[in-house]
């Protein structure tokens, strides 16, 4: 939600030009949307000098701003206008709806964040006098980073391969990133019997999901039939990152009982997690895994027709049925998306994202 024209009239400020309104003139807008979307996650434009974006955060609003990377000599948002706006939510002094818990609203809503300048090549460009030097961009990513951010508005042109490696580590770390550390489970279950799943869980990124992907089991065959389904009663927006984005992740643990059906006959089948759209057995969210992986009707996971295979060196299932892997999945980062990308992106956002994890045996 953009409340456009809040901010002092003044070019040392975040946010836009003021049109004379008062916090009390915009409250009915912010009341307006928390009634009309309750459950709908909502962010707030900010600005280091009006009240209404903590009133926002403190009814459920996340919080984003604009131009980010601007490091202006004498007064800039990176160094100015960005510390003033998060020292004075929470201020009680000078504030007059503080949002005490401003640093921690990121637990429970989104911090967005978009670019200044029309694009990365912009921040490359020597003959630009707006140029960002490597340190520069590298700062601007951590702080997004130290504020949790989950999204950055990049906008839509090609990355300079001068920023390549900076921007592949911003992006594993960007959002939520959820890993699947450890299994032990029932290698062997009787016909009808339980199977039991005790997991270790990671989330290596900044923030959580807002919204609950239910942790989902599944056993599949050799030839991609789908025999059953177990969704866990895990919450994984309660799994949050680490506090200092440098720091390790805390570790959540999960106990699963996979009941098999009497319908389920003896043999050997393949048990997979996935992290699926609620109410449905859609996998929607790509793990920090590197297994096989295979679509929602259970065939090879395929991107612009290339099978995706193993090809890191991970601890296969060992003697004491524990699977263990702490790689890291290595995303491509020169996102430049043309006029086919919205076909290209519907196709691989309905795809499915299901990991191979064992075996197992009904016996």
């Amino acid at each position: 939600m953009d409340l456009s024209g809040y901010a002092a009239k003044t070019s040392n400020s975040v946010g836009l030009v003021d049109n004379g309104y008062t916090l009390h003139n915009l409250e009915p807008y912010i009341a307006a949307l928390v009634h009309a979307f309750p459950h709908t996650p909502k962010t707030m434009l900010g600005t280091d000098k009006g009240d209404f974006l903590s009133y926002a955060t403190n009814r459920g609003f996340g919080w984003r701003v604009d131009c980010l990377g601007d490091w202006s000599k004498g007064w800039s948002e990176m160094e100015d206008g960005y510390p003033g706006l998060i020292a004075h939510a929470s201020d009680i002094q000078t504030n007059t709806a503080p949002d005490v818990l401003f640093d921690q609203r990121w637990k429970k809503s989104a911090v967005d964040f978009e670019i200044c300048q029309d694009s990365l090549q912009d921040w490359s460009n020597i003959k630009n006098p707006l140029h960002l030097t490597y340190d520069q961009v590298q700062q601007t990513f951590d702080f997004a980073l130290k504020e949790h951010a989950s999204l950055i508005d990049a906008k839509s042109h090609q990355i300079p391969n001068i920023y390549q490696p900076l921007l592949t580590a911003f992006l594993n770390k960007l959002g939520y990133r959820y890993q699947l550390n450890e299994v032990d489970y029932s290698r062997n279950i009787p016909k009808n019997g339980t199977l039991t799943i005790n997991s270790q869980w990671q989330n290596l990124g900044v923030a959580p999901s807002y919204i609950n992907y239910p942790v989902t089991w599944r056993l599949r065959t050799a030839n991609g039939s789908i025999i059953a389904y177990h969704t866990s009663n895990a919450k994984i927006e309660n799994w949050f990152p680490a506090a200092d984005y440098e720091d390790q992740s805390p570790i959540y643990k999960v106990s699963d009982h996979f009941q098999l059906g009497n319908q389920i006959s003896k043999g050997q089948y393949f048990l997979d997690v996935g992290l699926v759209e609620k109410g449905t057995y859609n996998a929607k969210v790509l793990l920090a895994n590197d297994t096989k992986m295979t679509t929602d009707t259970g065939q090879s996971y395929t991107i612009n027709n290339n099978v995706i295979k193993n090809n890191n060196s991970i601890v296969s299932y060992v003697d004491n049925n524990h699977y263990l892997y702490n790689g890291n999945v290595k995303y491509p980062s020169s996102f430049f998306f043309d006029k086919h990308s919205e076909q290209y992106i519907k196709q691989q956002n309905n795809i499915g994202r299901w990991n191979e994890i064992a075996t197992i045996n009904v016996i």
